[in-house]
C-alpha cells in the first residue's frame, strides 16, 4: 500500500468466531483479505477489510459481492456517527485494555433473573464476548426499572445472539427492565497493577473455612501471593449495600484462583481470611431501591503481596510490579461480512503504520 509501511501480517482458518490479533503497536491502518471469499463470488459475501485510525468504532471499509450477477460494492459498515450503513456487517476493532473503548449509552429492554442474567438489547452489533460493559441509570426509565443496584457497575460479557448478552459472574437477581448499557471493549486493566474490582459475592470455602472464596464482575487479573484490601459492607448479608453504615476494610492475602464460587463462575479468588470476618454470607441486592438511595459496593483494592505465600504456592513472585499485563490489537468478528469471515475460510490479515511518501 503506497506511503504505508507493512509491519505485520499474518493468516488463519476461520472457525466461523470472533478472532482476536495481539499486536505490540499501535497501528495506523490494519486490512483483511478473505482469499476463500474472493476466489468464489458470492452474492452479499464480503472479502476486503479496510479499517484506519481515524475510523469510528466497529468500523472498515468493506468490498463485497453484490446481485444476482455478482459484482463488486465498497462500502462503510458504520457512519462516523456510529450508525450502522451496512445490514448485518461488523467492521475492525481496535483495543487496548488499559484504556476502555468509550462508546454510547443506550437502553436496555429487560434484565432476566437467569445464572447469569441475561440483557436483552436493541442489537449487539459491535460487541463480543469478553469484552465489558458499563451498566447506568441515566434516564428516567433506568430510574424506574429496578436495576439500580447494578447503575454504575461493569460486568465482563458473553454475547448470546444479534439482541442479548450475559453478565458474567453475576448471580441471579430480581427481573428488571430499563438500565442504561455502555460498551467498553476489554475491562481496562494497568500495565503492571491490577486495578480496583467490583465484588459480586462471598463465601466461605467448604473444605477450610479458614478462606473465603470471592467472585467479581470483570475478569479480575490477580495473582496468588497478591494482597488485597476489602472494602465490604458492614452488615453484608442484610443485601450486601448500606447508605448509613460504611464499609469495613479488610486485608487478605490471595492463595487461589479460579476455585467454582457457588454459581459455578471461576472468576474468583481465594483469600486467606475466614468468611465469618465479613459477618457471614455475602448476598449481592436481589433488586434496586430508592433512586436516592447512594448504594456502596463491596470492592477490591490491590496494593502489595506476600511474598512468603507466593513462594509456598510455588507461584511467581512479584507478578503484579514486573509483568505488564496490558495488551492491545484488533478483534475481527464473524459472519458474511465480517472480517473474520464463515467457517473454514483462509483469512489473511496485515497491520502497519504510517510510511513516508517516497516509501
Amino acid at each position: 500500500m503506497a506511503g504505508e509501511a507493512i509491519t505485520t501480517s499474518g493468516s488463519f482458518v476461520s472457525t466461523g468466531a470472533t478472532v482476536t490479533i495481539p499486536l505490540v503497536y499501535s497501528p495506523d491502518w490494519f486490512k483483511v483479505i478473505n482469499l476463500t471469499a474472493a476466489a468464489a463470488p458470492v452474492n452479499s459475501i464480503g472479502y476486503v477489510y479496510e479499517w484506519w485510525a481515524s475510523m469510528s468504532y466497529n468500523n472498515a471499509l468493506i468490498t463485497s459481492w453484490t446481485g444476482a450477477q455478482p459484482a463488486i460494492v465498497t462500502e462503510m459498515a458504520f457512519t462516523q456517527a456510529g450508525v450502522q450503513a451496512l445490514a448485518g456487517a461488523n467492521g475492525i476493532i481496535y483495543y487496548d485494555n488499559q484504556y476502555p473503548q468509550i462508546n454510547g449509552i443506550f437502553q436496555s429492554t429487560a434484565i432476566s433473573n437467569a445464572t447469569p442474567p441475561v440483557v436483552t438489547v436493541a442489537s449487539t452489533a459491535g460487541m463480543f464476548t469478553g469484552g465489558s460493559v458499563r451498566l447506568t441509570a441515566n434516564t428516567a426509565a433506568g430510574l424506574a426499572g429496578g436495576l439500580l443496584q447494578l447503575a454504575g457497575m461493569d460486568f465482563t460479557i458473553t454475547v448470546i445472539n444479534g439482541t442479548t448478552f450475559s453478565l458474567n459472574s453475576m448471580p441471579p437477581i430480581v427481573p428488571g427492565t430499563v438500565i442504561g448499557v455502555q460498551f467498553l471493549g476489554y475491562p481496562a486493566i494497568s500495565g503492571f497493577q491490577p486495578r480496583n474490582k467490583y465484588i459480586t459475592a462471598m463465601r466461605a470455602e467448604p473444605t477450610n473455612l479458614a478462606q473465603t472464596t470471592i467472585t467479581f464482575s470483570v475478569t479480575h487479573g490477580y495473582s496468588v501471593g497478591e494482597i488485597l484490601r476489602l472494602y465490604v459492607p458492614a452488615i453484608p448479608q442484610n443485601l450486601g449495600y448500606y447508605v448509613t453504615i460504611p464499609l469495613v476494610a479488610y486485608t487478605a492475602t490471595v492463595v487461589a484462583v479460579g476455585i467454582a464460587d457457588v454459581s459455578g463462575y471461576t472468576n474468583t479468588v481465594t483469600v486467606d481470611m475466614n468468611a465469618a470476618a465479613f459477618g457471614g454470607t455475602f448476598i449481592f441486592p436481589l433488586t434496586g431501591i430508592a433512586a436516592n438511595v447512594n448504594y456502596q459496593w463491596a470492592y477490591a483494592v490491590p496494593f502489595g503481596e506476600n511474598t512468603a505465600v507466593a513462594e509456598a504456592l510455588n507461584a511467581p513472585v512479584l507478578q503484579d510490579s514486573v509483568t505488564d499485563k496490558s495488551t492491545r490489537g484488533v478483534i475481527l468478528q464473524a459472519g458474511n461480512r465480517s472480517p473474520a469471515g464463515r467457517n473454514l475460510d483462509l483469512i489473511l490479515w496485515m497491520a502497519g503504520t504510517a510510511g513516508l511518501p517516497n516509501d
